[in-house]
């Protein structure tokens, strides 16, 4: 038995590469697979059924079906004829996998209108039009009773992160992320999952890029995507994953909390650049531990580290090699470095004018001074950004690492903390306040009592809350009434995912369920019955004491009434 034993599979760009790697792998898990590929160089030029018409003899090979299609996915006519070859061939589409590419790398003064159309031709308007070809297909199958399909969409590093040279490529692969979380609130209705992958391997695309190593391999990324199409992910949907050789890892836009200014006057510039800090800081970050003597800070290992990096200069590794690089560290001061006449020098701050702008968080830069986090690695997740690569990797080679982690942990063992004394008694504990799980239970419990039948006529839905750090609870509406259970009961209609905190705060009133929706904070595979949610229940009755709590209330109130009359 196979993974995708019954369903039938388009992969674009499937003559080679990764999008081989994924067709031979779906047909081994029991797909039957249309191989589209154009047949030209990565540049797009040229044309040859001899791709796609070998992947397709392998897969025919190992006992496999499948069906070559040559045109161009770029094209209307090209998108429709590549879901009509797989129902003329096997009778319906399940999967689409838009994996179809090219390059035209040029920096954004050299680069033609053309090599910009092209690209962006190929990877975002051919993922488009690809995307609503199967789309109609799965809404035709759907008229029927037939509910349910998968679309894999390909962005990459460059997209979501930046590259120097690839502006086409980049915006091409940064509208697929957009793609992606757009059609998966759009699809779900029709029980299609739609997710991304953002790739990094070494092929014929890949073949000239000295950061990809050479043990990033195709072969790597093809089981995510399998996953992502597979019934194990039926309930993953608008997500972002990264495949990096053997490391695997989600990309997710994130808002930070922000700084509200008070009053009716506008911002001004000068407020801004004074607040820009608290603007962006990570509210996830974990606040210091309370009492007992502060240990090393990751600022403080930077300093050091910065402050001694002449020490550990290597002037025969960098001969003819000057650079100004500035080193732009979130949650520590800024660093300059400068190479020249076969000498390091470092200072605090940024001075002059940089050939290379490094940018990175003080968590990340002082676990790579100690030998924790790998440069490389680090680069590859998008934790480290550079805008010169050739000056970025130069540094690379330019010091003695080696002997700079053994500075960095000598400084560190010697600015480590004698162990403090036994601390002071403690105060008394406060009384212990509900948990954000418990107020959500008891706020879960109370919406039957809330709930507006006459706002809800004609509505049955079943939701499911999946709630981070609380339990999942489902809200049955049907018949005039709301039913709510533990867990996650039945098939969802649509599914809500958020965490406790946030959930917790919207229902004590101290967070707009809008506000925190705009803020990702939550989200929804339906927003009609999230929005019929919102207007279904008496949200402010539901801040108030149910009436349980009310009677339970007023009977202890009788009871030390009843107490107190009895003293003298």
């Amino acid at each position: 038995m196979g993974l995708l034993d019954g369903k039938v599979a388009v992969i674009t760009g499937a003559g080679g590469g990764i999008g081989r790697c994924h067709a031979l792998l779906f047909a081994r898990e029991g797909a039957k697979v249309v191989v589209n590929d154009l047949g030209g160089s990565r540049d797009g030029s040229g044309k040859s059924e001899k791709m796609a018409d070998a992947v397709v003899s392998e897969i025919r090979a190992q006992g496999g079906q499948a069906a070559g299609h040559y045109q161009s996915v770029a094209t209307s006519e090209g998108a429709r004829s590549l879901v009509k070859t797989a129902i003329d061939a096997f009778g319906r589409c399940d999967i689409l996998v838009n994996n179809a590419g090219i390059l035209r790398d040029k920096t954004l003064i050299k680069m033609s209108e053309e090599e910009w159309d092209l690209v962006i031709a190929v990877h975002l308007r051919g993922s488009f039009l690809c995307g609503q070809a199967f789309a109609q297909h799965v809404k035709d199958r759907a008229e029927q009773g037939d509910l349910g399909g998968r679309i894999v969409n390909t962005s990459s590093y460059a997209g979501l992160m930046g590259n120097f040279g690839q502006s086409n490529y980049a915006a091409a692969k940064a509208g697929i992320y957009g793609l992606t979380k757009v059609w998966a609130l759009e699809l779900a209705k029709l029980g299609v999952t739609v997710n991304a992958i953002a790739p990094m391997a070494k092929t014929r695309m890949t073949d000239d890029i000295a950061q990809v190593p050479d043990d990033m391999k195709p072969e790597q990324i093809s089981p995510m995507v399998l996953f992502l199409c597979s019934e194990q992910a039926k309930d993953v949907n608008g997500k972002i994953f990264g495949i990096h050789g053997q490391q695997l890892l989600e990309y997710k836009m994130i808002m930070t909390q922000g700084v509200t200014k008070k009053g009716p006057e506008h911002w001004t510039p000068s407020e801004i650049a004074q607040s820009l800090a608290a603007i962006g800081a990570d509210a996830s970050a974990p606040a210091p531990a309370a009492g007992g003597p502060a240990p090393i800070t990751p600022e403080q290992i930077i300093d050091k580290a910065f402050t001694r990096l002449p020490e550990v200069f290597l002037p025969e590794k960098a001969a003819g090699w000057k650079a100004v690089l500035h080193f732009e560290i979130a949650g520590a001061s800024p660093w300059t470095v400068v190479i020249a006449l076969w000498k390091c020098t470092t200072k605090k701050g940024l001075d002059g004018t940089p050939t290379c702008v490094v940018k990175t968080n003080a968590q990340t830069y002082s676990d790579i001074v100690l030998g924790k986090e790998r440069p490389e690695k680090a680069f590859m997740a998008g934790k480290i950004t550079a805008t010169n690569l050739g000056d970025m990797m130069r540094m690379g080679g330019a010091f003695d690492m080696k002997k700079a982690k053994d500075l960095a942990d000598a400084e560190a063992r010697a600015a480590a903390p004698a162990a403090s004394a036994p601390a002071a008694q403690a105060a008394p504990a406060p009384a212990k306040e509900a948990t954000p799980a418990e107020i959500i239970a008891k706020a879960f419990e109370k919406l039957p009592e809330i709930f507006m039948a006459d706002k809800a006529k004609g509505w049955a839905p079943t939701l499911h809350f999946e709630i981070k750090n609380a339990d999942d609870w489902t809200v049955k509406i049907a018949d005039g009434k709301c039913t709510v259970a533990k867990g996650k009961q039945g098939t969802a209609t649509c599914v809500v995912k958020t965490d406790a905190q946030t959930y917790a705060d919207i229902v004590a009133g101290k967070e707009r369920a809008e506000k925190a929706f705009m803020g990702g904070k939550i989200t929804a595979t339906n927003l009609g019955d999230m929005m019929k949610f919102g207007t279904a229940f008496d949200m402010k009755k539901g801040r108030e004491p149910s009436s349980t709590s009310r009677a339970r209330a007023a009977r202890t109130g009788r009871s030390r009434s009843r107490t107190g009359s009895a003293r003298p």
